[in-house]
């Protein structure tokens, strides 16, 4: 996976101009919260849109709701804060490592973390909405 930013991509893409990506890194400056959180927030994509953008870019998986039945064990081979602060939990292991569930597919160091975590195991990525994540991690983590 290209170590590109999610504002680089949206400009490149025509989902945003140079203008409205410098407010939105304004304020994200500011803030300290991700950029897709702000874009959301601003109204300047969907989540389904953003979420529909990465997968199509990324060529990632989508979850659909129910789709998948997630073990507690298995998730719990990530440290709780690590899932939560990042959104991401573990799905099912394979021969090579294992499918993650991520929001934020391009977050780089918190993928390492978790890389790391697992003893460098290769990591596939599924994206999944922030609020299915949560309950996810809600079901999980109780």
């Amino acid at each position: 996976m290209a170590k590109q930013h999610l504002g680089e991509l949206l400009v490149e893409n025509c989902f945003l101009d140079e203008k409205q990506l410098k407010q939105v890194l304004a304020i994200q400056k500011k803030d300290g919260h991700k950029l897709g959180s702000i874009l959301i927030q601003e109204k300047l994509i969907s989540e389904d849109d953003l979420l529909g953008f990465l997968a199509q870019q990324l060529d990632l998986p989508v979850l659909e709701p129910k789709e998948e039945n997630i073990s507690r064990k298995l998730a719990h081979k990530l440290p709780e804060k690590l899932a939560r602060d990042h959104k991401m939990v573990l799905l099912s292991e394979h021969q090579d490592g294992y499918r993650l569930l991520i929001a934020d597919p391009l977050d780089h160091a918190a993928l390492e973390v978790a890389r790391a975590k697992l003893e460098d195991a290769e990591l596939s990525l599924v994206l999944a909405k922030v609020s299915i994540i949560d309950a996810v991690l809600e079901r999980v983590y109780k």
